[in-house]
């Protein structure tokens, strides 16, 4: 896909297959540093490509691609040049590939050091196709989910604005502890629902 999105800077035209095996003309008639748009040549949208600064100065890219009767059949986030997220549609159905959740994550075993007493913030980006609802639910990661105390330990739902979210780490006392995150993407018009979780860890230090 980095050879699409390359290859879009410098043509105007260009060749897309599409799910049935036929491949079509596309002219890129709008193009900007954030925004590319293609259209087929009966005019109908066929591609559009976003792009925004990101977590810690990474660039994002977000790929939609439409048939020649309008209809969505891909959607595609981008961190850079690696795919983290995408769905393909079809009328009734759709598949999802990935996880809906980019954080920047310390390549030591993804560890973190904080200090005792000193909080730091999570920070989550989120991929968001279109006709879906997002949800994002944090708490301490414990071993067997089915024994949480819930007093002691509750679930929160996470507030999500423009695609951004995120939770506060703090601990009072050293030692190495974990956070999960549920999340969950609805598709609303095919009724739809992809799941799943990933954890956080944290070494805290005096």
């Amino acid at each position: 896909m980095l050879l699409i999105l390359a290859s879009s800077c410098s043509q105007k035209n260009e060749v897309i297959s599409l799910p049935d095996g036929r491949k079509e003309k596309i002219v890129f008639d709008l193009s900007s540093d954030s925004l590319r748009e293609a259209h087929y040549l009966s005019g109908v949208l066929a591609k559009r490509i976003i792009a925004s600064d990101g977590l810690e100065g990474r660039r994002e890219f977000v790929v939609s691609q439409w048939l020649p009767d309008g209809k969505l059949f891909s959607f595609q986030s981008f961190i850079n040049d690696s795919i983290f997220y995408s769905q393909v549609f079809t009328d009734s159905s759709v598949v999802f590939n990935g996880c809906p959740i980019f954080y920047v994550a310390d390549k030591s075993l993804a560890l973190d050091s904080l200090k005792v007493n000193e909080p730091g913030f999570q920070r989550l980006k989120l991929a968001t196709p279109p006709n879906a609802v997002v949800r994002l639910i944090q708490g301490e990661y414990i071993e067997n989910e089915e024994d949480r105390d819930y007093a002691k330990y509750p679930l929160k739902l996470l507030n999500i604005s423009n695609s951004l979210s995120g939770f506060i780490v703090h601990y009072n006392q050293k030692g190495t502890y974990s956070k999960i995150v549920y999340w969950s993407v609805e598709d609303t018009l095919r009724d739809k629902i992809h799941k799943g979780f990933f954890i956080r860890s944290y070494r805290v230090t005096e």
